[in-house]
């Protein structure tokens, strides 16, 4: 006759070893996947937040110099002035 109280106790026993070795095993994994691939994320974030950064200081220096530095407003006077002085 088996002994079921005994044999419970033994899988018991096997499924918490396999819990923990389960654990250990994707920590490892993890840790790898870290290794190899975080470098290399960051790597591309820093070159995209550079490209961005790029770009934007691109468009304010074109917005600086037609509007801030007055080149559109100083022409949208000139019209408007033209325009005035038609009958």
């Amino acid at each position: 006759m088996v002994d079921f109280a005994t044999r419970g106790a033994e899988v018991n026993s096997a499924v918490a070893d396999s819990y923990g070795q389960i654990g250990d095993s994707v920590a490892a994994m993890v840790s790898g996947i870290d290794e190899q691939i975080g470098g290399k994320l960051s790597s591309i974030f820093q070159g995209s937040v550079s490209a961005v950064t790029s770009y934007a200081q691109t468009w304010r220096d074109l917005y600086n110099e037609l509007v801030g530095n007055s080149i559109v407003p100083d022409m949208v006077n000139g019209i408007a002035f033209q325009f005035g002085r038609m009958p």
